[in-house]
């Protein structure tokens, strides 16, 4: 583990902040991985992470691995912390685990039983116990580690699924052992805990942690994504002219080729990054968090002293809005609007979406390999590994559905990992496909008087 992570954190952090513009050149990929369980494995915050980092920062490739898995605990995922985490060496590791260590069944009854109130500490001290095992593991190797305090049970809202006996309490006991074993390693740590618990508490309606209380879907999972981007926030371009063509101010964006002819104004923009697309579930999610979009997702554009009257902005030549003087010369947010730097996002958005299809494949590969491994597996990797271990396990479950289920689970893994180099090829291939369609494109932007 990186022994200064702050130092680390401004040696990726600020290069992708302040990387040049004019003339950037590719830097060599960085790699983040999310090391997690199944709100890792099966959520959206992997994708979300690698959109937002693609489409404001093109110019440094960050690539973004999914390394949850389904069901794991801290003691589970020393297991496989060779070949799932660090066989991918990656410069900086997000871990949040938490969620299955708690031993929900002991919060069915509240106050709970004298014998369950005792096995609940001793589930609070294995996590501590193993999760410090863990991160002795990782301090010698050459990686900057985030803890993320863990995202909470949903003790709140009105879900059909039976409510427990606030295991969202141990959750946050287990964010306080996150602080102290970031202190005691050097790691940072990610406050998802207690702001997603408040909101969570703020929404109580809308099953933001998912209708199990436990896994929050994709909306949810910008939320997540978005306290691990603390550090990333920012404009995404500024743009102030003047209604006689000066340019009074751009940040991250360049203006040439201005022309005008009376209150029509055309000059071609090239912005430095892109916005995020207005997709269905970014757009809920930033509904139910007004400041997002102020904090991650502005590019301002301003035009003072023009005359009263409505304008039509155009980019390629297709309307994308109409706005007063008066809200120009206040600003208006391009990112809202359809113009060709938008149109372009949603391209990248499309590719971060079969990205996550991909990374769903190698993840059931990974899966059954963990699930090996906690049967004593010495190396689930091995090419013979599934097929020595699973026929006699499968024949020895009592429990019909048991071994159609593990069934299962051993006929996809032989279709699929005879292709996990194909599929690691592919996803190379669309991480660097990602960052080239993020690429921003310049366009003619015009104001007119509008008809």
């Amino acid at each position: 583990m990186k022994k200064n992570i702050f130092s680390y954190v401004i040696g990726i952090v600020l290069p992708l902040c302040f990387c040049g513009f004019a003339g950037a050149t590719a830097a060599e990929p960085q790699q983040i991985a999310l090391f997690g369980d199944s709100i890792t494995h099966a959520g959206w915050q992997t994708e979300w992470m690698q959109y937002f980092l693609a489409t404001r920062y093109p110019q440094r490739p960050v690539y973004v691995a999914n390394c949850g898995i389904g069901g794991a605990t801290a003691a589970s995922s020393r297991k496989r912390l060779k070949w799932d985490l660090l066989d991918l060496k990656p410069n900086i590791v997000y871990i949040m685990l938490g969620m299955n260590d708690i031993g929900h069944g002991l919060y069915a009854e509240e106050p709970p039983p004298a014998e369950n109130a005792a096995q609940r500490q001793a589930m609070l001290n294995s996590y501590e116990k193993e999760m410090a095992a863990l991160l002795k593991e990782l301090d010698p190797e050459p990686v900057a580690v985030f803890l993320i305090t863990p995202s909470p049970y949903d003790q709140y809202g009105n879900e059909d699924t039976p409510r427990l006996k606030h295991p969202n309490d141990a959750l946050a006991q287990c964010a306080v052992i996150m602080r102290r074993l970031a202190r005691n390693h050097r790691a940072g740590v990610v406050e998802l805990h207690g702001p997603m618990t408040k909101w969570l508490q703020d929404h109580p309606g809308k099953q933001l942690a998912g209708a199990d209380r436990i896994h929050p879907p994709p909306v949810s999972n910008w939320f997540i994504a978005m306290q691990m981007l603390q550090e990333y926030a920012g404009m995404v371009a500024e743009l102030e002219l003047s209604a006689v063509g000066a340019v009074l101010r751009q940040e991250y964006c360049k203006v040439t080729e201005m022309e005008l002819s009376g209150n029509h104004m055309r000059f071609r923009y090239q912005p430095r990054a892109l916005p995020l697309a207005p997709t269905a579930e970014l757009t809920e999610f930033a509904a139910l968090v007004p400041d997002f979009t102020v904090r991650f997702n502005t590019e301002r554009f301003s035009v003072s002293l023009l005359p009263d009257g409505n304008y039509e902005l155009r980019g390629d030549g297709e309307v994308f809005g109409s706005f007063s003087a008066a809200e120009l010369a206040r600003g208006i947010n391009l990112a809202q609007c359809h113009t060709p730097s938008v149109r372009q996002s949603f391209e990248v958005d499309a590719l971060v979406r079969e990205l996550h299809e991909l990374h769903s494949q190698l993840r059931s590969i990974a899966y059954t390999r963990h699930v090996m491994a906690l049967y004593g597996v010495a190396d689930p990797t091995a090419v013979d590994a599934a097929d020595q271990f699973f026929p006699d396990f499968i024949a020895g479950q009592d429990d019909e559905s048991t071994r159609n289920s593990f069934q299962s689970l051993y006929d996809a893994y032989r279709r699929n990992a005879p292709r996990q180099a194909e599929m690691e090829a592919r996803r190379e291939a669309l991480w660097a496909g990602i960052f080239a369609a993020a690429q921003p494109r310049s366009w003619i932007f015009e104001l007119r008087p509008a008809q």
